[in-house]
């Protein structure tokens, strides 16, 4: 694929932030095309088109998805809602969101969906208490927390979302049960009893070392992006807020 990464490129069509050219981003056969116009984006598709028809590739429309990105500060208005795009002669579905690498992405950039762990975490931890209920409190804390508490993603979720703070009460809730202690435990005793960090900061923390981490990348797109972000975004940005 390194060839058709090449290919776009060198079109120069496509997202830039600054001089750093974003207009495409894939991980092994996941492909995104990032493009300010729909005009952009069928331009780009000419350029898949005739990579895959000289290197005998083949790319499933059925599996291909648009998504038209709600901007920030302008009227909903102006956004079109019969966008056409096609490939290899198929139509391309136009979603409000979708699932790509493990995130659920969404055209108004809300994290919500993206947030599905709270009932698996529920899940988890009841699953855990009945197999487990015949062990003291202390090993069961100790399993809660090295296999209920799944966070994928985390580290991208807005953190003013209210979808936080119900995953930390369910988090909380859960150690309670754990402990054996009541609902009307305060939060800073359940943290010294059981030993762990409040959900909220334990997902600050692995926020601020994702964003430490790629301010650090050796990818000068992934670095570049972080650093404008993070210092010149700030709050306008969701990283840029969440730090």
């Amino acid at each position: 694929m390194d060839g058709l990464l090449q290919s776009l490129q060198s079109t120069g069509v496509g997202c830039f932030i600054g001089n750093i050219y974003t207009g495409i981003l894939a991980y092994a056969d996941d492909i995104v095309l990032l493009a300010p116009t729909a005009n952009a984006v069928r331009k780009m598709l000419r350029v898949c088109e005739d990579y895959a028809a000289a290197y005998s590739v083949k790319f499933n429309a059925y599996k291909s998805y648009c998504i038209v990105c709600e901007p920030r500060f302008k009227s909903k208005a102006c956004i079109p809602s019969n966008v056409s795009l096609n490939i290899n002669g198929c139509f391309i579905k136009v979603v409000d969101n979708v699932t790509h690498l493990g995130h659920v992405i969404s055209r108004d950039s809300d994290d919500s969906l993206d947030m599905t762990c709270r009932d698996k975490l529920i899940g988890h931890i009841y699953n855990l208490l009945c197999t487990f209920y015949q062990l003291v409190s202390v090993v069961k804390t100790q399993l809660i927390k090295t296999y209920c508490l799944s966070l994928h993603g985390s580290e991208l979720w807005d953190m003013k979302n209210p979808n936080v703070e119900n995953i930390s009460k369910a988090w909380r809730s859960g150690l309670k049960r754990v402990c054996g202690l009541p609902r009307s435990c305060r939060s800073i005793i359940l943290c010294i009893i059981s030993d762990t960090m409040p959900l909220l900061d334990l997902i600050n923390k692995r926020s601020v070392m994702f964003v430490r981490c790629c301010l650090q990348s050796e990818s000068v797109l992934v670095k570049s992006v972080a650093n404008y972000y993070v210092f010149h975004g700030r709050m306008l940005s969701g990283l840029g807020r969440n730090i």
